[in-house]
């Protein structure tokens, strides 16, 4: 469908990037994904499933979890909570929570626990950090915004170099945005993606559609982390400017 297409190249972009060209990611890696249940995180477990990398899914809440088993059932899911500690969930996944390549995009404490998950040879590619920088969106100037997001900057992780050396860990950050000049490059990963990510045998999820009249509302809904896969909003002709 449309709201499908319109899912699938810059999420699966996404997630192509990260996983193959930077997390070196082939048949038998084990791979940790953050948010599995959006847009991106299901494009990148469909993939790691495509090229036979088993992927252990990270949710926030246990619907998306219900919702992700079911689409991927042989995968292994994780719902953070607060109730145990991330790096002590992570140690009590199968094989002692030790994997190939995290896709993360939570950073803060998140991104710390996954960097010790990683066996050596092991890479962490980072692409968001909506644990550290998503608190509250609203309040007078925006002033609860800055006190929620100064103390998530001031706690940000710290990546030694010289830790990395002596383990054979890797640390990748990228942003799809800044890649766009580059179309020679993202030409080529679009058609290896298509090819071998598996996304056109089962298409993006599409977690809500919205006419173009209701941007606004699109984009609360995406803000408010509840949603799974890809929100879509549809522009035609008659299209209506939101207010």
């Amino acid at each position: 469908s449309y709201a499908e297409a319109a899912a699938l190249v810059v999420t699966g972009l996404t997630a192509w990037h990260g996983l193959v060209e930077l997390g070196n990611v082939k048949r038998g890696r084990r791979v940790l994904i953050h948010s599995a249940a959006g847009g991106v995180g299901t494009a990148a477990m469909q993939i790691c499933t495509s090229l036979g990398a088993p992927p252990t899914g990270v949710v926030g809440a246990e619907s998306k979890a219900t919702w992700l088993q079911e689409r991927f059932p042989e995968a292994e899911v994780l719902v953070r909570g607060p109730e145990r500690g991330y790096a002590a969930q992570l140690a009590a996944l199968p094989g002692g929570g030790r994997f190939d390549c995290v896709l993360d995009s939570l950073g803060g404490k998140y991104f710390s626990a996954a960097l010790e998950s990683l066996d050596p040879m092991g890479r962490i590619v980072h692409f968001g950090a909506t644990a550290s920088y998503g608190g509250a969106k609203d309040g007078l100037f925006g002033l609860r915004k800055w006190l929620t997001l100064l103390p998530g900057y001031l706690s940000r992780p710290w990546v030694d170099p010289g830790q990395l050396t002596p383990t054979n860990r890797g640390v990748f950050g990228f942003n799809m945005i800044w890649l766009t000049d580059r179309v020679d490059l993202l030409t080529a990963e679009l058609d290896e993606m298509l090819d071998g990510g598996g996304l056109l045998a089962r298409p993006p999820a599409v977690g809500a559609v919205f006419p173009f009249a209701q941007l606004p509302d699109a984009l609360e809904l995406l803000n408010s982390g509840v949603t799974v896969g890809k929100v879509v909003v549809e522009v035609g002709d008659d299209a209506e400017a939101p207010p």
